[in-house]
């Protein structure tokens, strides 16, 4: 049942992405773009966050609070909506990051 949910909003979207384990998993979104994190990298409207190297991922979520994703593996797609990335100066060692919005 829940699969074809899944299904149903991919169609939807005309997304479909799935994780490592290929589970399914909807982005809401249709643009997207690498982000260098030498700087912290803020977009107020908010975004969803793709990391190509596992790390650390220090970020703040859209309507306040920050955390911390410690040990990510590599290929993680972090469901969320947020506005601030750390740099690689502040805590954040994943790299090759695509944010989605």
């Amino acid at each position: 049942m829940a699969l074809k949910i899944i299904r149903d909003i991919a169609t939807k979207f005309r997304t479909r992405i799935a994780d490592s384990f290929n589970n399914d998993v909807i982005m809401q979104g249709s643009t997207g773009e690498e982000v260098n994190i030498a700087s912290d990298y803020i977009d107020p409207e908010g975004f969803g966050i793709f990391v190509g190297t596992g790390g650390i991922l220090k970020v703040d979520f859209i309507n306040g609070g920050t955390v911390s994703f410690k040990n990510l593996n590599d290929a993680s797609y972090i469901i969320g909506r947020f506005s601030k990335i750390y740099s690689t100066a502040d805590t954040t060692t994943c790299s090759d990051i695509i944010v989605y919005k």
